[in-house]
């Protein structure tokens, strides 16, 4: 008798290990195999839009409704990290230009030999940490 039917372990029964496996949707299988067949074919002759279009070529037409839904998720998702992006670029605008400001007083300072202030360089710290979204 077996190890595992004498004690066996609910974690590793096949259901759960099954469940736990991630299969990937068949939209970005057939999109990597687009991309593998450019590439052996096409060397650096391709571009990502010939990468779809061999993809949703390939796609029977059952599976062509599940890639358009990631295909819409996709471009709504890459424009709200766009907006997200451009915003956090733009708040942080003012912080980049006073710590440049603060820093080429560092060099100026350092490089005279002259002292450094001390609210020099806390100005300087907390610039840094408000780009870096605060300190942990």
């Amino acid at each position: 008798m077996s190890t595992f039917s004498q004690n066996p372990d609910p974690i590793t029964t096949f259901a759960e290990l099954a469940a736990e496996t991630v299969v990937a949707p068949t939209w970005q299988i057939v999109f990597d195999a687009a991309e593998e067949h450019l590439a052996a074919t096409r060397p650096s002759e391709f571009d990502t839009e010939d990468i779809g279009r061999t993809a949703w070529s390939w796609l029977k037409e059952p599976e062509r409704e599940s890639a358009l839904d990631v295909l819409f998720y996709t471009y709504w998702s890459a424009q709200v990290n766009d907006a997200e992006e451009l915003a956090r670029f733009e708040r942080e605008r003012a912080p980049r230009a006073a710590l440049r400001e603060r820093l080429a007083e560092f060099r100026s300072l350092a490089d005279r030999s002259r002292p450094v202030p001390y609210a020099l360089l806390a100005d300087i710290a907390t610039l840094a940490e408000q780009l870096m979204g605060g300190a942990s």
